[in-house]
């Protein structure tokens, strides 16, 4: 070959020289339908690039076997639907629909369900409304699942008769891969082979205290267990001196949403989970509980809180409190920054309380059991309709942010500040937060400083001043600014803030020239 023709020739492009089996996992990968979107179209746009990735996908049966999406194989004609399934030969199906049309619900049913269902690898359909809960349409699941690995069904209601104990078994009792298993609203035979071996628990259907707590005693492989109800439903026992105690050791993630604290109190007082278990519970406050089950729910979250932390030892916790009129939220976390505007997977430990016919702060006391000793970080909101904290509960705040001994950094708004700086001159004696050294303000109004310059004077003059402020925002406009010049007076003290995308710096009290303050208000 001459050098001319060298320089001429084109070489293929990266992507198209990888190795068949390579290009294979890389379109596997694009078609899993619990992870990714438009994974249909997808698949179907990458058998058009060239005729050797058609080729590839062609023959990859496996990867036509995890496109059945029920929301978007919805048109009209069977055509399409009747092609994938062609595609995915004897392969294994997944399986995932969240609002089935008409359409795809007559895919499932007659032709999956009907047809492949020992094909069936994972099942995940949600919002199943009641015109699709004959017990003719749901025989299938009661035939045997050798492959089955995850199944999710998630009814709106009127489920509870569809897999009871009068009728044949779920799966026929032999689901052997079975590992996740999620399920709202129907009543199950909890004798079932299969239970044993889940990793994956969650549900909602009518059981006792007693019943829940017996079936978790086989369950020692569980990784994760859910567990929601409301009065209706998770029937009380009167005998929780009798309920036994499950360990279960390699339980990571417990969720517990229940309206009732006196059914909360006894699951969680007798479920031993792995010490760096996550927890996200939420109950109801409403009608207000007895003082010895929130006693004993107390117990029972402050054990666990104090595992969690204990799990936590090589990071830096965090506590964000949120408390409005009518709920409370608790979280503490190592890394988030605001939990309740953003969903996260870091492992944290997270309560939410209910409560619309008496006040929510009443909470506290029972939150003040908790070890907070170790928390550093402190994000706080509150939002009560005076917006200070109510004056004849004013001992129920101080006891709680007594707590936080060891906090040096809190993020807050203004109202917050109005609020924690009285309690800071009723608590004289044993200050609260007393190795505060950060204010991070999200929120704050130039024109009206003197909240922030009475509370930086108060910890100054009792000797724990306030070393930094960060405001998290303020306004370009030079009459609103004016105001932050009084804050010179607390010399020393750092503040800092962005502008226009750029950081500033002032040590108040220092002989600057210019001084940011100056150039902010110019």
């Amino acid at each position: 070959m001459t050098p001319e023709n060298t320089e001429h020739r084109t070489e293929p492009r990266g992507i198209l020289q990888l190795h068949e089996d390579i290009l294979t996992e890389i379109f596997l990968w694009n078609a899993n339908i619990f992870t990714a979107k438009n994974c249909v179209v997808t698949t179907r746009s990458a058998s058009q690039v060239c005729q050797s990735w058609r080729s590839i996908l062609l023959c990859s049966s496996s990867v036509w076997g995890r496109l059945m999406d029920l929301d978007t194989l919805n048109q009209k004609s069977n055509a399409w639907r009747q092609e994938i399934l062609s595609r995915s030969g004897q392969s294994l199906l997944w399986i995932v629909g969240s609002k089935p049309s008409t359409t795809s619900q007559s895919f499932l049913f007659d032709s999956l369900l009907s047809l492949h269902w020992e094909r069936i690898e994972h099942l995940q359909i949600r919002n199943i409304m009641k015109y699709y809960l004959s017990s003719k349409a749901w025989d299938n699941l009661r035939r045997p699942a050798p492959n089955l690995r995850s199944c999710s069904l998630e009814w709106y209601s009127g489920a509870d008769q569809l897999f009871s104990e009068s009728s044949a078994p779920l799966f026929a009792d032999y689901a052997p891969l079975l590992c996740h298993f999620s399920v709202s609203h129907v009543k199950l035979d909890l004798n079932s082979a299969w239970f044993s071996n889940l990793r994956h628990l969650d549900f909602r259907f009518q059981l006792t205290t007693a019943d829940v707590l017996q079936t978790l005693q086989s369950m020692v492989h569980l990784e994760f267990l859910g567990i929601s109800g409301d009065g209706e439903e998770l029937l009380d026992d009167d005998r929780p001196s009798q309920l036994p105690t499950v360990v279960l050791p390699n339980l990571t993630e417990l969720r517990l949403n229940h309206s009732s604290v006196n059914i909360c109190s006894a699951l969680l007082g007798h479920i031993r989970p792995a010490d760096n278990c996550r927890l996200s519970f939420e109950t109801s406050l409403d009608p207000k509980p007895h003082q010895s089950d929130l006693d004993q729910l107390s117990n029972s979250l402050s054990s666990l809180f104090r595992c969690y932390l204990h799990s936590q030892a090589h990071s830096i916790p965090q506590i964000h409190l949120m408390l409005l009129d009518s709920h409370c939220i608790f979280e503490c976390s190592p890394d988030i920054a605001k939990p309740w505007h953003v969903e996260h997977s870091s492992p944290k430990f997270k309560m939410c309380f209910y409560a619309w016919s008496h006040p929510i702060w009443t909470i506290l006391p029972m939150l003040s059991t908790f070890d907070l000793s170790a928390i550093q970080k402190l994000h706080l909101m509150v939002n009560t309709q005076t917006n200070v904290f109510p004056s004849q509960k004013v001992l129920h705040f101080m006891s709680f942010f007594s707590r936080f001994s060891s906090v040096t950094h809190i993020e807050l708004q203004e109202v917050e500040l109005h609020a924690i700086y009285p309690l800071s001159i009723l608590a004289d004696r044993q200050p609260i937060f007393p190795r505060l050294q950060t204010l991070h303000l999200d929120t704050f109004n130039t024109l009206d400083h003197h909240h922030l310059l009475d509370f930086l004077r108060f910890r100054r003059d009792i000797g724990q001043p306030i070393s930094t402020v960060f405001f998290a925002f303020l306004p370009n406009d030079r009459e609103k600014n004016l105001g932050l010049k009084i804050l010179d007076e607390i010399i020393g003290l750092r503040l800092h803030w962005y502008l226009d995308g750029k950081k500033f710096e002032h040590i108040c009290g220092s002989n600057m020239s210019p001084s940011p303050l100056q150039l902010l208000s110019t």
